[in-house]
């Protein structure tokens, strides 16, 4: 699942299994039937990753203070934002995990500039006609959509990690300049284990492993078969002199165009 969601794959089962991941974090998008438009509203419903508030979905609000003409704050309600949990932070911070990976090694490389904690997901729509890139580190969430108001395709190859998250990459570098760098709160219920790449259990010595996050009583309990032994090649170490035809070569080479290097002419060399 963390390889699909971070390279983009195409594959059936990556796929279904990292939307409804995506379904769950990106609030909005996760009661649209299979078929279904996206709302027109589409990036508002694409900027509430749940995910960035680990579980908490805000209701945006336009208004955040209103003052009489001396600059009194009046009564006024709605300026203080409303939420609801939708996910459990272990659950949010398992998907934040993820969307990390597609900056650090996926479609979203780019963001990785920042030089700071980013989670993240490029997307792309048929024929290149959109492009978007909605990411967010531990303070701030933004995204950026490229594309025509017409059906126009945006040219070959513009995915959103290349026409979208360099975008994003400059907004966010000049958003968050000079602010301190954090990472990502990592709740209680979260456990961190050694796993086998190939197989996700838990890894053995020997095997290739990688450091995976999971909700706590849902890691792997079973152990990697430990790694077959690897055969030497009987040739490797042979000494020179069993090299077939070593000797031949050797007298094939024409002494007389060698010279010692203190007579080589050195001149005109850096």
């Amino acid at each position: 699942m963390r390889v699909g969601v971070g390279n983009g794959f195409n594959v059936r089962r990556a796929m279904v299994v990292a939307l409804t991941a995506m379904a769950l974090v990106i609030g909005g998008c996760a009661t649209l039937p299979p078929g279904m438009d996206a709302p027109k509203d589409v990036s508002t419903a694409l900027a509430q990753p749940e995910s960035t508030t680990l579980g908490k979905r805000f209701e945006p609000i336009f208004i955040t203070r209103v003052t009489d003409l001396n600059g009194n704050p009046l009564e006024f309600g709605g300026t203080r934002p409303t939420f609801m949990r939708v996910l459990s932070p272990s659950t949010a911070y398992v998907v934040t995990s993820m969307m990390q990976t597609v900056v650090q090694r996926g479609t979203g490389r780019k963001a990785a500039e920042l030089g700071r904690p980013v989670a993240g997901k490029t997307g792309t729509t048929n024929d290149t006609h959109d492009a978007w890139f909605i990411g967010f580190t531990p303070d701030l969430l933004a995204g950026v959509w490229v594309g025509f108001d017409s059906e126009r395709s945006l040219g070959p190859k513009q995915t959103g990690g290349r026409a979208a998250a360099p975008i994003w990459t400059d907004f966010m570098k000049h958003a968050l300049e000079g602010r301190p760098v954090v990472d990502f709160p990592v709740p209680e219920d979260v456990v961190f284990a050694q796993v086998d790449r190939a197989t996700g259990l838990r890894a053995v010595p020997g095997s290739d492993t990688e450091l995976e996050v999971f909700r706590r009583g849902s890691e792997p309990q079973k152990y990697a078969a430990a790694p077959e032994p690897q055969e030497v090649d009987a040739d490797v170490g042979a000494e020179p002199d069993a090299v077939p035809h070593a000797e031949e070569a050797v007298h094939e080479i024409p002494t007389e165009t060698l010279r010692p290097i203190e007579e080589q002419d050195l001149s005109g060399t850096d």
